[in-house]
């Protein structure tokens, strides 16, 4: 129930759009409760109001940002031609600077995208939905089945990995903090659910067999993650960890390290078994999902790997591209089942 209502509420979220902007991109940092200007349209309302690459907007109409969700949250209550006042910290300013902007009505991106890109947005709209047709099939027919479950809860958590999109400001409140915390849940698992399943699906790998503590150590660090992450629909590590290695240190380097380091670890595995496994038949489809894995996984987690590390931003085109790659790997399931 939890998964499918998410993946119909991400659906729907990902096409919501306010009616208004301002005309600016922007990121929200939340060690400093504010949206980092990251550029501005030229001649659009915000650069009419002076606001400039590198801003900080601590306050929007005299409130302070408490959070990532109260910019969408502001843009919603507005129509075009309201005026709005934000409050921006500059580099080198001693006291924040007041701009008064006016909505301008929104101008739709995807009416001058071309219909290659259009479909592929829609692709990505629907995305959910593949690990869903394969997951729950498998999961309902085998329901006594460990390895069902555990092929559930990968999926699940990889229906979580997307960014939530327009932080769920469409939605009411109540479905907001439920796919909020979804997602900061689910997300920090991704990591040691994959490597669950490849350490014991469709036998014990020979990692497990030597180091079977480890993913229950998995697991164990990804509730570390996930019970903070939960308020915020991210992963975050506990008051206590970034106190001692640092905020930075905790949410970038332990993060990482443990997420694809277990993504690395559930491949070794899944490569282990393709090759041990004693029966033709059963290799025979294994070495499929290994080729939907290594197809599917591979490309999309170097990607994100890429993000997070240089925090660089790939074309639409290279994302959708990387998607639909990533479709083969439940397809694979779907075809070995």
């Amino acid at each position: 129930a939890a998964v499918i209502l998410y993946s119909g509420l991400w659906m729907y979220s990902i096409r919501w759009q306010s009616r208004v902007e301002l005309a600016f991109d922007f990121s929200y940092v939340p060690a400093q409760h504010c949206e980092f200007v990251k550029s501005v349209e030229a001649g659009g309302p915000a650069a009419k109001a002076g606001m400039k690459a590198g801003d900080c907007i601590v306050a929007i109409n005299g409130r302070p940002i408490e959070d990532r969700h109260m910019l969408f949250d502001v843009w919603s209550r507005h129509k075009p031609g309201d005026t709005v006042k934000l409050a921006v910290v500059r580099p080198n300013a001693s006291s924040p600077v007041i701009l008064t902007a006016v909505f301008r009505e929104r101008r739709s991106k995807s009416k001058e995208a071309g219909l290659t890109e259009r479909l592929g947005q829609g692709l990505l709209h629907t995305y959910p939905l593949v690990f869903l047709i394969v997951a729950l099939p498998v999961l309902f027919l085998r329901l006594a089945d460990r390895n069902a479950w555990l092929l559930a809860l990968m999926f699940a958590c990889f229906t979580s990995a997307p960014p939530f999109p327009n932080m769920f400001s469409g939605l009411a409140p109540p479905l907001r903090s439920f796919a909020t915390a979804y997602r900061g849940f689910l997300d920090a698992l991704l990591g040691a659910a994959f490597y669950c399943f490849f350490a014991l699906f469709p036998a014990r790998s020979f990692l497990d067999r030597r180091v079977p503590w480890l993913k229950w150590a998995g697991l164990a660090m990804g509730l570390v993650f996930a019970l903070p992450g939960m308020r915020i629909g991210n992963p975050r590590a506990p008051a206590v960890l970034e106190r001692l290695a640092g905020e930075d240190f905790s949410q970038h380097g332990v993060w990482l390290l443990y997420n694809y380091g277990f993504i690395a670890l559930g491949l070794v595995a899944l490569v282990g078994n393709a090759f041990a496994i004693p029966t033709p038949e059963a290799r025979r489809k294994l070495r499929v999902i290994l080729w939907g894995t290594l197809v599917g996984v591979v490309p999309i987690v170097a990607q994100t790997a890429l993000s997070d590390l240089f925090h660089i931003r790939p074309p639409l085109l290279l994302v959708i591209t990387l998607v639909l790659l990533l479709f083969l790997f439940p397809l694979s399931f779907g075809y070995a089942v």
